[in-house]
């Protein structure tokens, strides 16, 4: 084989490898979650009362990304955006429950329904935050 030889193969081996590298980061980003939400019920919960109490509603545009190998949660809203480490994670009668760790160092649970388009955040404070969502890209 002569130099201008070997500079080809190389040259295709380059573009070969490329494209095979964007497949593959097309499909990992392809294969996240967006969970779009437009409201935001905020209520204080007790486990010996059967319904949530103290309930406020607010119109907000806010939305949750789960990475494709579910293990972390982004949540953006017009004031912030918190990340959320998933440490286990579990389907439960169709719910899928996500036990979370925030960026600040607060532990939560989220539940997500996909057939109410429902997503929760569950606070050890005795508060529950339910999300009315309005669709979904995967």
């Amino acid at each position: 084989m002569t130099y201008v030889s070997h500079a080809q193969n190389y040259k295709t081996m380059k573009k070969s490898i490329l494209l095979l590298l964007f497949s593959l980061t097309s499909l990992a980003l392809s294969a996240q979650k967006t969970i779009y939400c437009v409201e935001r019920e905020v209520c204080q919960w007790q486990e010996s009362l059967p319904h949530k109490i103290n309930c406020d509603k607010i119109k907000e545009i806010s939305n949750f990304r789960i990475n494709a190998d579910e293990s972390e949660i982004v949540h953006n809203t017009p004031q912030m955006r918190s990340v959320y480490t998933v440490n286990s994670s579990e389907t439960v009668n169709g719910v899928k429950v996500f036990i979370v760790t925030s960026d600040a160092g607060n532990n939560y649970t989220f539940t997500w329904n996909e057939k109410k388009k429902e997503m929760k955040i569950l606070a050890y404070f005795n508060a529950v935050i339910t999300f009315k969502v309005n669709r979904v890209e995967k």
